[in-house]
């Protein structure tokens, strides 16, 4: 029996594809896991730069803003990659009277308000299948608040 063991500890052949094996596969699934945080990390600062630049440009319009934000941000969504036609972005514009509100969350929905805020949630799926039990599904929601340039008081008003 002990003559066996040994014989088997000692055989040498497969041992390179078993090696690899042992290797490679941890080796590729942290490959596939860090370009899953590197899409989740481009797709949260695309998320940034699109609610920034829809949310000035209504902020700056006259008139309704929901409409205004909601075409511009899916407009502006449409062109970058990496976002598939079917994720689910939800949009929300809230109207505050002054800066307590935003706080406590209380803003009427009155869009002659001074304050908007812009909200941005993406439903997040991960891309590689074999990441699905550990992150199935991330939030990514994202918040500016402007003030709206046509109710915006000025130092001439005020005299």
């Amino acid at each position: 029996m002990f003559k066996f063991i040994a014989g088997f500890i000692s055989e040498t052949r497969a041992v390179t594809a078993i090696e690899f094996s042992v290797v490679f596969i941890p080796f590729f699934a942290s490959i596939l896991f860090i370009a899953e945080m590197c899409r989740v990390s481009y797709i949260s600062s695309a998320v940034d730069l699109i609610l920034a630049e829809s949310a000035q440009s209504a902020a700056q319009s006259q008139g309704n803003y929901q409409n205004f934000f909601n075409r511009e941000l899916a407009g502006r969504i449409n062109r970058w990659p990496l976002f598939g036609k079917d994720v689910e972005v939800t949009v929300a514009v809230d109207f505050c009277r002054n800066i307590s509100e935003v706080l406590a969350g209380t803003c009427s929905g009155s869009a002659d308000n001074p304050l908007a805020l812009y909200s941005v949630n993406v439903k997040y799926s991960t891309l590689f299948m074999m990441f699905t039990p550990l992150l199935p599904t991330i939030d990514l929601t994202r918040n500016v608040l402007l003030v709206q340039e046509s109710h915006r008081v000025s130092d001439t008003d005020n005299k």
